[in-house]
């Protein structure tokens, strides 16, 4: 009976849990929750992952863990996320039973600087390009970043992402710039996790850094919100929870006899998800 009810709470939530097509996500929408795991796992262990892979891996992480009872893993997972995308938002159809975590992580990171990077080419008093460039990760809350890499523009439509450094928590690390024909470099950076993965970029192939320079615009650091702008609340288009079809179901089958109740973990949590920003180029 207990089984009956959790499935009544998971279909309609994993059925609007985000974008479908990874094998994570189809395990997830299948309520194959261990090979979702694994298949997450794998995401993470690739070092041929993107941002949004690794995001999306961090989301299936959570949702799974919380959706098989292991809350403090999915707290976990739901924070790297949230360090990585602090836009990140749950779809509002997805029960609260398994979004407990996410507002618990949510709650945690308000207190904390996200994921933040920024950069700083070496001053030249006599307006000649920059030989060398400062890499600053400035905050990694989750320890995600294990190396840097830079990407430097050889030639049109050719890159070299050969050169990368170490690190561990916010540092800064110094690479040089080649110079050609008195134009400044073209690069941008790559923040990897342990296996090579990217996490993050500063600048890319079609907006690099250099190019920046040569316009003579002020350096920027990755941007990061005031404290006092760390608020918000869910769309005013969303249906709150507990006028959900799912939600009035499930309660009718606990009424029923079982003893599985959608409130768990969610006192003193937030009402809803925040929208915050944080610049990651």
């Amino acid at each position: 009976m207990n089984r009956l009810v959790v499935i009544l709470v998971l279909v309609p939530a994993l059925a609007l849990a985000g974008e479908r097509g990874s094998e994570a996500q189809r395990k997830l929408d299948d309520l194959d929750f261990d090979g979702a795991i694994e298949a997450a796992r794998k995401v993470l262990g690739d070092d041929t992952a993107q941002p949004e892979d690794l995001q999306e891996a961090y989301k299936v992480l959570g949702l799974a863990y919380s959706a098989t009872g292991r809350d403090d893993e999915a707290m976990v997972a739901f924070r790297k996320l949230l360090s990585i995308d602090s836009d990140f938002q749950l779809s509002p159809d997805i029960s609260p039973k398994l979004a407990a975590p996410f507002y618990q992580a949510l709650a945690i990171t308000r207190e904390m600087k996200p994921l933040s990077l920024g950069y700083q080419p070496e001053t030249t008093p006599d307006g000649t390009p920059p030989g060398r460039v400062s890499f600053k990760l400035e905050a990694d809350p989750m320890r995600l970043i294990s190396r840097v890499r830079i990407c430097l523009a050889a030639k049109p439509g050719s890159w070299d992402c050969s050169t990368s450094r170490s690190l561990e928590g916010p540092a800064e690390l110094e690479f040089e710039l080649p110079r050609t024909a008195g134009e400044p470099a073209r690069y941008y950076f790559e923040a990897l996790n342990e296996h090579g993965g990217v996490v993050a970029r500063l600048g890319s192939r079609r907006q690099p850094l250099g190019e920046r320079t040569r316009q003579q615009t002020p350096v920027a650091a990755a941007a990061l919100p005031a404290a006092g702008e760390l608020a918000g609340s869910v769309p005013a288009a969303a249906t709150p929870w507990y006028q959900s079809w799912w939600f009035w179901t499930a309660v009718g089958v606990v009424v029923a006899g079982t003893a599985v109740g959608l409130g768990v973990g969610l006192s003193g949590g937030t009402a809803g998800p925040v929208d915050y920003n944080v610049v990651v180029q």
